[in-house]
């Protein structure tokens, strides 16, 4: 009996000795395999070729390898991940960019979220007029010759006239709230003082000036004016409207 009992706290005994011994077998095993990796591709050349680009629509695979803000050809280990997002994502007309390298097979792998245009746009710059486009946070995107193929700029019915940074908020929110107007939204139109028009369907010019704080009292009373006023009015004699007091606003025929 003693025996019996003997052999079995030996066993018991040596159980975690064979369990620690397995798992340093196991993870000797992962590191050699993860090294021979390492030694045989860990220094390998990263060209345009083991990039790799998923969730590009407009823009082009050798925009996007101009904007990495990297050397090409590059080792691997020359290529940092967070580098490259830094720089997209401040080149390029994206919303959200994740970028990773891999050992095995050696590549650059990148993820775009793009900014999807919703009207077009003119801004001035240095006395010139640019065209471009925005999405619906009102961010400008550039439209050059090499992307202008890749926007559907045809299916796109509204316009803004004259963008300006200090205006984006503004321009979003009148997009965002655009069908609370009761007419469809044609034109958004910024002076060079800042004022905001807008242009409707129904509404020739609608003159809103420029004080943020009022924009949804002007919205509420513009939508007020449409529901409310004769269709002649409307659709014959293209009515202008003075909404710059919301609570007094004035109509010209």
């Amino acid at each position: 009996m003693n025996t019996s009992k003997n052999k079995k706290n030996n066993l018991k005994d040596l159980s975690p000795f064979f369990i620690d011994f397995w798992r340093i077998i196991f993870f000797s095993l992962i590191a050699s395999v993860l090294g021979l990796l390492f030694i045989n591709n860990g220094w390998s050349i990263i060209d345009t070729r083991r990039i790799h680009i998923k969730g590009n629509k407009y823009i082009e695979k050798e925009r996007i390898i101009k904007s990495m803000g990297i050397n090409i050809p590059i080792h691997i280990m020359g290529v940092n991940p967070k580098q490259i997002e830094e720089s997209l994502i401040t080149l390029l007309p994206v919303i959200n960019i994740k970028s990773s390298r891999r050992i095995s097979p050696p590549g650059v792998y990148i993820e775009i979220l793009e900014r999807e245009p919703v009207a077009l746009a003119t801004r001035k710059v240095k006395n010139k007029i640019e065209k471009g486009l925005i999405d619906k946070e009102a961010y400008w995107i550039s439209l050059d010759n090499s992307v202008k193929s890749n926007y559907n700029i045809e299916n796109l019915y509204l316009s803004v006239d004259g963008w300006i940074k200090s205006h984006q908020k503004w321009i979003a929110f009148i997009y965002e709230n655009r069908n609370k107007l009761n007419s469809p939204l044609k034109k958004i139109i910024v002076s060079p003082n800042g004022d905001i028009s807008l242009q409707t369907e129904n509404f020739d010019l609608i003159d809103l000036g420029y004080n943020p704080l009022l924009l949804k009292e002007q919205f509420s009373t513009l939508a007020h004016l449409t529901n409310s006023l004769p269709t002649r009015f409307i659709n014959e004699l293209k009515t202008k409207i003075d909404l710059k007091d919301p609570s007094k606003p004035k109509l010209h025929f």
